[in-house]
């Protein structure tokens, strides 16, 4: 499948350098986390207080939102990938049948209709 005219090898590159760089990020705000809090430590400080407990009601509901938000977009774009038109050839393609010159006016036999076996 070529999209916009990229090839599925260059698409295949850019979504697995995209899932690096996620990774990398997550893993660099990890680390200074754990370095700021090394800090902290060594200074005496006390750590931050912990966030509130999220209760099992916000959390249904924030994964009931998020799991129809996650359908929705995944409906949504195989939808356009299904309308999407493929110009390469089948319908709404140009379909190059050769000169006018070198078409028959005359069907061949093997083409004209056979009502043979009909009842």
């Amino acid at each position: 499948m070529t999209f916009l005219a990229i090839s599925n090898g260059t698409v295949a590159v850019i979504i697995a350098i995209v899932l690096a760089d996620i990774f990398l990020i997550a893993f660099l705000i990890s680390y200074s986390r754990r370095a700021r809090a090394a800090k902290r430590a060594a200074a005496g400080q006390l750590p931050p207080a912990p966030a509130r407990a999220i209760s099992r009601r916000d959390f249904q509901r924030r994964a009931l939102l998020t799991s129809v938000m996650l359908f929705g977009a995944e409906f949504g774009l195989g939808t356009i990938g299904f309308l999407w038109p493929n110009l390469k050839g089948g319908f709404g393609s140009k379909i190059n049948a050769g000169k006018l010159t070198e078409i028959p006016e005359d069907p061949p036999a093997s083409a004209s209709r056979r009502t043979s076996g009909r009842v």
